[in-house]
């Protein structure tokens, strides 16, 4: 029984993982897009790239190259540190601040559809077992 559970839930993970809408969910949670969400939620002052490399789980690398892409797009303003030379200040510009505001809108215009074919309860209820799973899976990972 614990066999047919456990590959019924693996079957539903993967019709969610195979939705197109999944897949522009998963852009939005990397890369360069999860930078520029993240530098939007903290543009009250300068980041370095180590703050996004601890908090958003990239390595350094990653960072450094999506940040480069992200200056050249015109989406992020890269500054020499003032106090510490060796340090890099990352700021969102106007542009990057308007692409991450449409893209937020979208998500924000798929899930609202998505939340009003389902009941109240039902919403709720898969959110509590979102969280829970959440919770589970932090002490599980692969």
């Amino acid at each position: 029984m614990e066999k047919d559970l456990t590959q019924t839930f693996i079957e539903a993970l993967w019709d969610i993982f195979r939705l197109r809408s999944m897949s522009r969910l998963g852009e939005f949670l990397q890369g360069e897009t999860l930078i520029l969400a993240y530098l939007d939620d903290h543009r009250e002052k300068a980041v370095h790239p180590s703050e996004l490399s601890k908090n958003l789980g990239m390595t350094k690398p990653r960072v450094t190259a999506a940040v480069s892409a992200l200056s050249a797009k015109g989406c992020v303003l890269s500054k020499q540190c003032e106090n510490d030379g060796r340090m890099v200040e990352l700021y969102l510009t106007e542009k990057g601040s308007e692409l991450i505001r449409e893209k937020r809108e979208k998500i924000h215009a798929y899930f609202t559809r998505f939340v009003k074919k389902m009941e109240a309860a039902d919403i709720l209820e898969l959110t509590r077992l979102i969280g829970l799973s959440v919770e589970m899976m932090k002490d599980e990972e692969m």
